[in-house]
C-alpha cells in the first residue's frame, strides 16, 4: 500500500516529467536476467530488481510488469488490477526510474522472507540509491514489490526529462 499511495502522491511529478522533451536513447540489449517465454519473476531477488532495472531503462511496459509483484506473482498475472491501472502506474514509474545505468550496491534480508536490495542509478552527473523489496512468489520465482520512489525524486526532475 506504501507504493500505492507513493505513485498516487506522485502524479504531479509524473506531469513535469511529461512536459519536458523527450529523451532519445538506442534501445537496450535485452537483458540475461530477463523472464523468458510465459515465465515472469525471475530465480532470485537481486536478478528480478536487475530485470525490474533493464525494464525501465528501456522503457518496456511487458518486461516491467513480469517482474513487478506480489507473493501471489507477477501484477499483470495476479488479476490485483486492471490492466489501464497497471499502466498508468508503470507510466510514473517509469518516470522515477529512468536512468543510464545501474549497479546493485547491497543485498539484505527483510521481514517476511524479503530481501531489501540497495540499487544506484545514476542519470547524467547524478547518482541516487533507493532500496528496491523483493519477495519470492509462486514457483520460488522472484518480484519487485516495492522501491522507494522518494529516494528518486531527483531523477524524475532532472533536465532532459
Amino acid at each position: 500500500m506504501k507504493l500505492i499511495a507513493a505513485i498516487a502522491a506522485s502524479l504531479v511529478g509524473l506531469a513535469a516529467c511529461a512536459s519536458s522533451p523527450a529523451r532519445t536513447t538506442s534501445p537496450a540489449p535485452q537483458p540475461a536476467v530477463a523472464p523468458t517465454g510465459g515465465a515472469t519473476g525471475a530465480a532470485d531477488a537481486r536478478s528480478a530488481v536487475l530485470a525490474f532495472l533493464d525494464a525501465a531503462k528501456s522503457g518496456d511496459l511487458q518486461a516491467l510488469s513480469a517482474v513487478w509483484g506480489s507473493s501471489a506473482g507477477s501484477v499483470r498475472d495476479a488479476g490485483s488490477m486492471p490492466r489501464e491501472e497497471m499502466e498508468k502506474r508503470e507510466l510514473v514509474m517509469l518516470c522515477y526510474l529512468g536512468h543510464d545505468s545501474h549497479q546493485i550496491v547491497g543485498d539484505s534480508p527483510a521481514a517476511n522472507n524479503e530481501r531489501v536490495i540497495a540499487a544506484a542509478l545514476r542519470r547524467g552527473p547524478l547518482t541516487r540509491t533507493a532500496n528496491f523489496y523483493a519477495v519470492a512468489g509462486p514457483g520460488g520465482r522472484w518480484y519487485v514489490r516495492q522501491f522507494d520512489m522518494e529516494a528518486l525524486t531527483d531523477l524524475c526532475k532532472s533536465k532532459g526529462r
